[in-house]
């Protein structure tokens, strides 16, 4: 899998620089670029070969938000209550995650946008006011318990044959579980199959 290419945009050039070092020890990401959020930003993403936008909103809702309507790359919205969740949600953005998130959930979360995914982090999704009753939500598959460990194990940034050492059994088992669990969840990859986990509340980051 090739490294996403990411665009971090945040008010705090510390918390640039964080987010920048939370990511670069994730194994499938690179940061080409760190913007300042009170710029045009929309626009200036432009001038960057990326494939997502990680946007930190900081810890206090914004009185208004930029134009957003020509927004060209896929972009997830860092929060840290649920009046600015509320206020990017209506602005149609396709991720959104509290700030207090994790490397691996951001990664995850990252990847599943570019394929075309909407993600609310846990507990958002009661904060939005725009409808989501009627969202084409997928039906909740049934996994093993074993299944569940393994994803789980995944989401935490195991690799398979650690996930073998640490469970005491095959890599050729582990490897039947991923595929298993990928099927159930109809999910092309790794990664998206802990994405819709995640999102259907069949494991925890």
């Amino acid at each position: 899998m090739e490294d996403l290419q990411l665009i971090i945009v945040a008010d705090d050039p510390l918390a640039r620089g964080w987010w920048q070092q939370l990511l670069t020890n994730v194994d499938d990401c690179t940061v080409v670029a760190q913007i300042n959020s009170t710029t045009h930003w929309p626009e200036e993403i432009e001038t960057y070969y990326g494939d997502a936008v990680l946007w930190d909103l900081g810890w206090e809702a914004p009185d208004t938000l930029p134009d957003l309507t020509d927004l060209s790359l896929p972009t997830l919205a860092l929060v840290a209550d649920d009046e600015t969740a509320n206020l990017v949600w209506q602005a149609n953005i396709p991720g959104i995650l509290s700030r207090e998130t994790s490397a691996n959930e951001l990664a995850h979360a990252l990847r599943a946008i570019t394929l075309g995914l909407t993600i609310l982090g846990p507990g958002l999704r009661d904060a939005v006011s725009r409808d989501v009753t009627n969202w084409p939500w997928p039906e909740i598959p049934t996994l093993t318990p074993r299944e569940t460990e393994v994803l789980q194990l995944i989401a935490q940034g195991l690799t398979n044959k650690a996930i073998a050492h640490q469970l005491d059994i095959s890599d050729h088992t582990v490897k039947f579980h991923v595929n298993s669990a990928m099927s159930k969840l109809n999910a092309p990859s790794r990664t998206v199959a802990v994405v819709q986990a995640t999102r259907l509340g069949l494991i925890n980051i």
